[in-house]
């Protein structure tokens, strides 16, 4: 592999910004601890540069590079005819998760799919002298907006039966106070801060990960009625699940309450699967009866919370963000350089 290549990663430097802070700058580290010679940052020219590694937020940009050097756009977009236009221009795409692995398919442009682990030093965890037992979200206000009824009822049945307490991780500043699902139960709201994350999450003793966009129950027994009647052939059935999700769902969420030895309770999605093998790293469930399964395990057993804490901490020791740097490189090399 030539090392000799030069590598700009065009981002700025606010790693408060998720996809920033996880793709970018951490591509950027990737390439540093292969030996690269890699430049960050948001520069005039990019002329002297082999590669140009895009940020999520500047295809106005790659779109305008008129150099010969390779272009690679870091979370292609096609939500409107621009953003796509941009994004085409690129000979490259990474993207965070196997739904976008499989939906950029059709434009048959090279993606390579990147772990989104984030990098940091594992805090000591403070020890509590109650019962009380925290259950934390992290991520994204809108998730929390659309917590399934199913969650919000076992959240609200187990909070009567331990002593619950639910911090809710997000940008309250930005975003403002979270009400739309929220259940009845304690919660305290937590400003998002990439100083303070980590030991956030570290200091919880059960993590939740939402997935899903809720379907009302009305419209989901409708569409599994129909597709009965209609497609008969296809074996359909009322107990069928009908799942819906975002395409650019990823492990991410899961990835960091497994590197801080934190429990998880996935919604089900291909993202939880790909993170959480069985039980003995975790949970994945869609049903009331599925959740309130896993909170009962999980709130009634210390124990066991530390064996499934133990058990996916080491799995996601053993990914590595820069094998998947190391052979995007290889193949770029191997068919352009």
């Amino acid at each position: 592999m030539d090392k000799s290549l030069r590598i700009l990663v065009y981002d700025s430097d606010d790693l408060s910004v998720g996809s920033t802070r996880v793709f970018s700058y951490g591509i950027y580290r990737d390439l540093k601890e292969l030996g690269f010679s890699v430049n960050y940052g948001i520069l005039d020219d990019t002329d002297g540069f082999d590669i140009v590694i895009y940020g999520k937020n500047y295809k106005n940009i790659l779109c305008k590079d008129t150099t010969s050097h390779i272009k690679i756009q870091i979370q292609p977009s096609d939500l409107t005819d621009k953003y796509l236009s941009q994004c085409l221009k690129a000979d490259y795409w990474i993207v965070g998760s196997y739904e976008e692995l499989d939906y950029y398919a059709k434009y048959n442009i090279p993606i390579f799919y990147y772990p989104l682990l984030e990098k940091f030093n594992l805090p000591s965890r403070n020890i509590s002298s109650t019962d009380e037992i925290i259950i934390s979200y992290h991520g994204n206000k809108q998730h929390l907006e659309s917590l399934s009824p199913p969650l919000i009822a076992a959240l609200e049945k187990i909070s009567s039966k331990f002593d619950i307490k639910f911090h809710a991780i997000y940008d309250v500043q930005k975003l403002g106070i979270w009400k739309k699902s929220r259940p009845d139960i304690n919660i305290k709201d937590i400003q998002w801060n990439i100083d303070t994350i980590i030991t956030e999450i570290v200091n919880s003793d059960i993590g939740i990960v939402p997935f899903s966009t809720p379907i009302p129950n009305l419209l989901a027994s409708f569409t599994k009625k129909i597709t009965g009647l209609l497609l008969p052939h296809t074996g359909a059935h009322v107990q069928d699940y009908l799942l819906q999700f975002k395409k650019c769902t990823n492990p991410g969420r899961i990835y960091l309450f497994q590197q801080c030895k934190v429990p998880v309770i996935a919604e089900i999605s291909t993202a939880a699967c790909s993170a959480i093998q069985n039980e003995d790293y975790g949970f994945i469930v869609y049903s009331y009866d599925g959740w309130m399964r896993a909170l009962n395990i999980l709130c009634s057993n210390k124990e066991k919370r530390k064996e499934i804490a133990e058990n996916s901490f080491k799995y996601v020791s053993g990914l590595s963000s820069v094998k998947f740097v190391k052979d995007m490189i290889k193949y770029i090399q191997g068919n352009n350089i």
